[in-house]
């Protein structure tokens, strides 16, 4: 990380949270809906394993990006979200 936007991240924090400061800007990313995740990480969200991810991606039932020749996916963060309460919703 640049420490340019170490330092700007941490300049407004109280001393004792300046140690911090990259661990709330990890958080904060965390957040973004748009954020591209693993197939493990995406698997992990919904609780399915990671051939019931594939096979999803596969059949059109989530969308999902693959990002080498080898057929790495990604996963958008907001579209898993949103099957993940859709499977609560559905049980």
């Amino acid at each position: 990380m640049p420490s340019t936007l170490k330092t700007s991240i941490s300049s407004g924090l109280p001393d004792i949270f300046r140690p911090f400061a990259f661990l709330l800007l990890m958080n904060a990313r965390s957040r973004d809906p748009n954020r591209l995740l693993k197939s493990s990480e995406a698997s992990d969200m919904l609780q399915v394993s990671n051939t019931t991810l594939r096979r999803w991606a596969d059949q059109g039932k989530i969308n999902s990006w693959r990002i080498s020749p080898r057929g790495d996916m990604r996963f958008r963060q907001e579209d898993l979200e949103r099957m993940k309460h859709a499977q609560i919703k559905h049980g």
